[in-house]
C-alpha cells in the first residue's frame, strides 16, 4: 500500500537553491517583505513529487523568482541599493 502524499505538497530546497537564497537576503538584496513574496511564489510552484511527497526546488527556479522580485522593487530602490543591484544582478542572475 503507498503512503499518503500530504497536502500541501512540502517544498524542499536543493543545496543549491538553499545558498542563492541566503546569498540574496546576506547581501540585503531581499529584506523580510521580499522574502516573504519569493517563499510565496515558490510555495506555488508545480514540480513533480518524490515518493514522500515533495517537491524539490532547484537554483533555477529561485533564481527566476527572486529575479522577478528584485525586478518589479528595482524602481523603488534608490541611492546605493540600486547601484548594489545594477553592480552584481549580472553575477547572481546569469
Amino acid at each position: 500500500m503507498s503512503k499518503p502524499i500530504p497536502f500541501p505538497p512540502i517544498i524542499e530546497l536543493d543545496q543549491e537553491a538553499s545558498i542563492l537564497l541566503d546569498l540574496l537576503v546576506d547581501l540585503g538584496h531581499l529584506d523580510e517583505l521580499a522574502l516573504e513574496q519569493v517563499n510565496q511564489v515558490l510555495a506555488g510552484i508545480e514540480k513533480p513529487l518524490n515518493e514522500h511527497g515533495m517537491a524539490s526546488i532547484n537554483v533555477n527556479d529561485v533564481r527566476r523568482i527572486a529575479a522577478m522580485t528584485l525586478f518589479d522593487r528595482a524602481p523603488t530602490l534608490e541611492g546605493e541599493a540600486r547601484r548594489m543591484i545594477e553592480r552584481e544582478w549580472g553575477l547572481i542572475f546569469y
